[in-house]
């Protein structure tokens, strides 16, 4: 770092005038939020914003490009009998972010909130390292020298739960700004005011995030070099990687919408004023992300199954992997927007795998809000891990079964995945289509989150309750997928091999012949005499599936069906035939008791 000692501001040496100034910028401040409430309603008067591509200011619309700075302006309302204060003051903001937009917190180090704390004062605004600056605050309030005070924007170790965190101080003020995930909605970043001091009248802010921190630009108001009246004239320079923390959107789907909603200490809880703009020039024409063709898409895509034995149990695993650039000059990977998994022909769902199984209902998973998922263990079905670059620790989670057709596609199958790490929670639905005839699986997630991740791990269970089977003979099956990104850009199709080695069990691989075992007689073997008959037929796992029975029962086994009811044809053709509806046939048949002659149980799957 250099200093420009002959500076009157310089960080290092102010002027002993500077804190008789500040003295009587606070006894005004004090004065102005002591005194009685200003006239007039709260209201956002002006909020607008820009996200730049050069020091110029001319606006980036390159879709994955790293902006130079991105900005938001607002204005509050003022007292109608003193213009210096606001009409209330704000109590909490939420800036709802585009979608897309992605800052990186990883991409400089982190203030301590020790450090961050140290001393605070209107002469010590903590001891962040200036290379933990990551932009600056304008706050306008009942200030005797222009309106404005300044002061440095720092990356701060996040709270757990939070994806990250900044924060910054106006005179005695701490205000931090907590990062979070639209967990349910469209998945954009929300940044977070909460409790902000009362202390300080506020009129309006500005906040400034630089695209790259560490580029030499900003230098002369980075840290320690940005005072309570602006940059000092000093330079503090950085040293280290250049890696950006602004990521635009790859999406070019139309003008992006930013959303403030703000509240009031005035006001009771949960009342809320909100204002938003959609991306322009500084002409004020609407501006819509450009140049989604350029992006690179490049999706890799593998399946593995274990213990790759046939007619069992699978322990299938799909792992995609996007590769991801931090390279300041090299346009980022477009999104993945939608995921289509079809699964070789043989691989099926094993209908043994539901002995036991519970589902996950829509009022357990709130698949529509952040609050967390409370599906039972008895649905999970398997586990799931999500690496992104933004994030230093992988999302981690499950897979669990939702409940069939009240799920959030109608279907028979589905599933949610939800998984989590360092404040960012996904709740994902995907809809499951088992081919009627070959029963061949195809999984699809689609509107996946607009944030970025190098590898996306989903495996599902093997062993005794399994939710796959492995084909019924050994060889080699592909599984293929089908990628399409948020650019627009046509669809990736990708391919995985794997082998089927053995039979069950480990075994010499099945013949494929249709093998069974019968079993079937009276209960009761004396001549002329009622009796219940039973017929057992089993297969085992690894022969050909069985597609009909024709059974002939011995000379003179008769039945007797005098006095025994039928049951009603229009009760038989009023029966439901929908998926999940036999359930409430065997707790509540149609048909009358009187009819039933016997019972019939099924096993299936392997």
């Amino acid at each position: 770092m250099s200093t420009n000692e002959s500076n009157a501001f310089s960080p290092r040496r102010r002027p002993v005038r500077l804190l008789a100034l500040v003295t009587a910028v606070c006894a005004l401040l004090a004065v102005a939020a002591s005194g009685a409430q200003a006239a007039g309603s709260f209201a956002i008067t002006k909020f607008d914003g820009e996200v730049t591509r050069d020091a110029a200011g001319d606006p980036a619309t390159q879709a994955g490009s790293h902006p130079y700075e991105a900005e938001t302006e607002i204005e509050f309302a003022k007292s109608t009998t003193n213009p210096f204060v606001p009409a209330a003051n704000f109590k909490d903001l939420q800036t709802l972010l585009p979608p897309g937009l992605v800052g990186n917190p990883n991409a400089t180090p982190k203030c301590t909130m020790a450090q961050f704390q140290v001393a605070v004062s209107p002469l010590q605004l903590g001891e962040c390292p200036d290379d933990t600056a990551v932009g600056y605050a304008d706050v306008s309030s009942l200030i005797p020298y222009g309106g404005h005070i300044k002061a440095p924007l720092f990356n701060l170790t996040a709270e757990p739960g939070e994806p990250a965190r900044f924060g910054f101080h106006i005179l005695t003020a701490s205000i931090y700004l907590d990062m979070s995930v639209r967990t349910g909605g469209d998945y954009g970043l929300t940044i977070n005011v909460s409790n902000s001091s009362q202390a300080l009248p506020v009129t309006g802010t500005k906040l400034v995030f630089w695209g790259v921190p560490f580029d030499s630009s900003h230098d002369g108001s980075r840290g320690s070099c940005m005072t309570i009246f602006g940059p000092s004239g000093s330079e503090c320079k950085v040293s280290g990687p250049h890696i950006p923390f602004l990521t635009n959107p790859t999406s070019c789907e139309g003008p992006v919408r930013t959303t403030l909603r703000a509240s009031s200490w005035q006001w009771e809880p949960g009342q809320w004023v909100e204002s938003s703009f959609l991306s322009h020039n500084p002409a004020q024409e609407l501006a819509e992300p450009t140049g989604c063709s350029e992006l690179p898409f490049e999706p890799s895509f593998e399946v593995k199954a274990t213990p790759g034995s046939a007619a069992s149990p699978s322990s299938l695993a799909v792992d995609v992997k996007i590769p991801q650039s931090e390279g300041l000059e090299q346009l980022a990977s477009a999104q993945l927007r939608k995921a289509v998994v079809t699964l070789p022909a043989g691989v099926t769902v094993n209908a043994a795998a539901a002995n036991g199984l519970t589902a996950c209902t829509a009022a357990q998973i709130q698949i529509g809000n952040a609050e967390p998922a409370a599906c039972p263990d008895g649905s999970k079905i398997g586990t799931t891990e999500i690496v992104s670059p933004v994030l230093t620790k992988p999302l981690q989670g499950s897979v669990f079964l939702a409940k069939q057709g009240e799920n959030p596609f109608g279907s028979l199958l589905g599933v949610y995945l939800v998984a989590e790490a360092e404040g960012v929670l996904l709740k994902l639905p995907g809809k499951i289509d088992a081919d009627a005839a070959s029963g061949q699986v195809t999984t699809t997630f689609d509107n996946n989150p607009q944030l970025p991740f190098s590898d996306f791990k989903l495996s599902f269970f093997g062993g005794p309750g399994g939710v796959l089977a492995a084909p019924s003979r050994c060889g080699t099956y592909t599984a293929s997928g089908r990628f399409s990104p948020w650019s627009g850009t046509s669809p990736v199709s990708e391919q995985s091999s794997f082998a089927v080695s053995s039979g069950p069990e480990g075994g010499a691989c099945p013949s494929g012949k249709l093998a069974t075992k019968l079993s079937a007689g009276t209960v009761n073997p004396s001549g002329g005499r009622y009796s219940p008959f039973v017929f057992d037929l089993s297969r085992e796992d690894g022969s050909e599936a069985i597609a009909g029975i024709d059974a002939k029962l011995p000379p003179g086994l008769l039945a007797k069906l005098a006095g025994v009811p039928y049951c009603p044809d229009a009760t038989l053709a009023a029966i439901p035939t929908a998926a999940g509806t036999g359930a409430a046939q065997l707790a509540g048949p149609s048909c009358p008791a009187a009819s039933q002659v016997g019972s019939v149980a099924v096993a299936a799957g392997v």
